[in-house]
């Protein structure tokens, strides 16, 4: 849904603010289904969806050179595409390092695609897009959140230990409704707003991943490029104009 000049246009007003840019182009699936649903069924047929993958992707990987851009993520979510297809990746990734000269990250689906994909040393970051579970009570405590998420990062640091590789949280977030921290993920259609329940997880997030020097950054989904989006009575997974936003400013404060 995005072309080359809203890329573009988008860098350069991050630059312009002194921010380094992540290139991170989604295959947008529709229809309620997701990347990680994309899979083939023959070798020919994956052996042509990497093919045209690539062709995709190395536009993307020439656009991100040509404009500076300090990262390109060259997937997201593609789970049937990874795990297994370990060769494929590293010929893809070698490709693409010959056309792009910055760092690159891939976002991995949080569970089975992030703990078992086989190609990130070939990588410079391991990238989560992390939507674990925090709690699975309706009423969770702050200490049941904060011992959730302990339990997430432990989790997500024996992977980055395995591989020796500094992680990106590509992508985090909780939507503002009640009890959030259950299903991170869930689409939140028609779901009453409850701000303070996202700031909950937020903190708990934030307090479990202080110190940890593995972790190089968060992206958190998913913040807008227009600010009149979000607010007080917004449902959806931006922190944007609520109580999650200075949880966000508080820790960032503190990081610099």
């Amino acid at each position: 849904s995005e072309n080359d000049e809203s890329v573009i246009h988008a860098a350069h007003s991050a630059h312009a603010l002194g921010m380094a840019v992540m290139l991170k182009p989604h295959i947008w699936v529709g229809r309620g289904s997701w990347p990680g649903d994309i899979a083939m069924t023959t070798p020919q047929d994956w052996q042509l969806f990497f093919d045209y993958y690539y062709r995709w992707m190395r536009h993307y990987a020439l656009l991100a050179e040509m404009y500076d851009m300090e990262m390109l993520c060259i997937g997201v979510e593609l789970a049937q595409a990874t795990v297994g297809h370990e060769q494929e990746w590293r010929a893809m990734i070698a490709k693409l390092r010959r056309l792009y000269s910055g760092e690159m990250t891939y976002a991995a689906n949080w569970g089975n695609e992030f703990e078992n994909i086989a190609f990130w040393d070939a990588l410079d970051f391991m990238g989560v897009n992390c939507y674990y579970p925090l709690s699975e009570k309706d009423n969770a405590s702050d200490a049941d959140l904060r011992a959730g998420a302990t339990a997430v990062v432990e989790r997500i640091a024996a992977v980055a230990w395995r591989f020796r590789k500094p992680v990106l949280f590509t992508e985090i977030g909780f939507t503002s409704t009640n009890a959030p921290w259950k299903q991170p993920h869930a689409e939140v259609r028609g779901s009453p707003v409850n701000l303070n329940d996202q700031a909950r997880c937020y903190e708990a997030m934030f307090q479990a991943l202080a110190g940890k020097f593995w972790c190089r950054g968060i992206y958190w989904w998913k913040w807008p490029s227009y600010l009149d989006y979000g607010g007080p009575a917004d449902n959806e997974f931006t922190p944007n104009n609520k109580p999650a936003e200075q949880i966000v400013t508080n820790w960032y404060r503190k990081a610099w």
